[in-house]
């Protein structure tokens, strides 16, 4: 008996596996409450389903998952299944989900997971309203985790949020963010330099420190080089950071296929402030300009193979062999009609 349930629970994942390969092909182009790609993030532990406030329509709606042997299941707080459902202030209810829970299967290089909406109708039949199939690369690029000395510069009130609670420490750092255990409202937050990100919904994700260089960057000259449209635009500014998050064909970027990979590069600039005077101009900031660079892959899935941050090499020192001189002009009455000798240097010499 034993043996033989177990060839019909193998028989039946593969139905299902197969089930899902054709699903995934009819539900490509449908819409409704799942079909905003940006509502789903894939970590390295764990995706992430965020639904916006209103998705429910109302109360009889419930939202389901299927399991291994196509059994339909409500989602529900369920740890032995890592499976974490829950509400935000806002409306929005997300779901985050281990890869190694009970309704995430490994299928051609993607963890997927199928979810659906039912509703009970008037005589109190379940109905399925709505489903998407959720999938998300097994081999994502992993960034390092920042150093704790980029971590610990970072002020509390200043922390923006890298990714949404609740996350593993390891699912935060591998998006080159920092991990707080302590800190509730805000776990995983930007570290204090450049964070650049290719999501895997084909988007950039960056966020600039203005600590990002010395003397420190203006953070509200800090722009797009070739992107001005209204999509272009910080989504999030505070006094430590400046964050855009927008689609890779947009905002100026330009792209290259080469091979099996097709490359997308685009370019941040921040403008100087100088001081214009009688005598000539000066100026203390520096001189900004961020490139980076996102790869996919064109073979099968549009899958991020890495991000490439570019800045600009310090600039070179002025100096040419010789002997220094140095001259000090010393004068009480504000003018220098008079100069101290070297006999009143003693001390100096």
């Amino acid at each position: 008996m034993g043996v033989v349930g177990q060839s019909r629970t193998a028989f039946g994942a593969m139905l299902f596996l197969g089930f899902l390969g054709l699903l995934a092909l009819v539900m490509g182009a449908q819409g409704g409450g799942f079909s905003d790609p940006s509502l789903l993030a894939c970590g390295q532990e764990s995706m992430q389903l965020t639904l916006s406030p209103g998705w429910e329509g109302n109360a009889t709606f419930m939202l389901t998952a299927w399991d291994i042997e196509g059994k339909a299941h409500a989602l529900q707080n369920d740890s032995e299944c890592g499976l974490l459902v829950f509400g935000t202030s806002d409306g929005s209810r997300t779901v985050m989900v281990s890869y190694t829970g009970c309704y995430v299967f490994e299928w051609d290089g993607h963890y997927l997971m199928l979810v659906g909406l039912e509703e009970t109708d008037a005589a109190g039949q379940k109905v399925l309203h709505e489903e998407k199939l959720l999938r998300c690369p097994v081999d994502l690029p992993a960034l390092d985790a920042p150093s704790s000395s980029v971590c610990s510069a970072v002020l509390s009130q200043d922390r923006l949020l890298c990714a949404s609670s609740p996350v593993s420490q390891g699912d935060c750092e591998v998006r080159g963010c920092c991990y707080d255990p302590r800190d509730r409202v805000m776990p995983c937050y930007f570290g204090n330099t450049v964070t650049a990100r290719c999501t895997p919904d084909g988007h950039f994700s960056i966020a600039v420190s203005r600590d990002a260089t010395l003397p420190p960057v203006i953070l509200n000259s800090v722009q797009l080089a070739s992107g001005h449209s209204t999509g272009c635009v910080p989504v999030v500014k505070n006094n430590a950071f400046v964050v855009y998050h927008f689609p890779l064909p947009a905002c100026g970027t330009t792209f290259q296929v080469t091979g099996d990979q097709v490359i997308y590069e685009n370019v941040l600039v921040a403008s100087r402030d100088v001081k214009t005077g009688r005598l000539g101009s000066v100026t203390r900031d520096s001189t900004f300009r961020l490139h980076v660079r996102c790869s996919y892959s064109t073979i099968g899935s549009f899958i991020p193979l890495s991000v490439q941050v570019f800045t600009l090499p310090p600039l070179l020192a002025v100096s040419q062999p010789g002997p220094l001189s140095l001259e000090l002009r010393v004068a009480s009455d504000g003018s220098y009609t008079s100069y101290d000798a070297d006999s009143d240097y003693q001390l100096m010499r």
